[in-house]
């Protein structure tokens, strides 16, 4: 009988074992994901920062040609204008 008992206690442990395991794993798994999305939302992140980035400079770059196109007009107006 103590044999039997002992089998039963051995065979309890190794399915506690084998239950421990799945969830480490399953735990592990998690993390990998919640790594894999926090990676996936810096991605997106840094993307949306070279995409405003990228905006800004173009917004930059117009307000400049604008004010050059401006000044040549404002130039053009001061040499056309007829100087008596």
């Amino acid at each position: 009988m103590r044999r039997w008992s002992a089998y039963c206690q051995a065979a309890d442990d190794q399915e506690l074992a084998d239950q421990l395991l799945a969830l480490q794993l399953l735990a592990d798994q998690l993390e990998a994901l919640q790594l894999l999305a926090d990676q996936e939302l810096a991605d997106q992140l840094l993307a949306l920062q070279l995409l405003a980035d990228q905006e800004l400079a173009d917004q930059l770059l117009a307000d400049h040609e604008l004010a050059d196109h401006e000044l040549a007009d404002q130039l053009l107006a001061v040499h056309s204008f007829p100087f008596q």
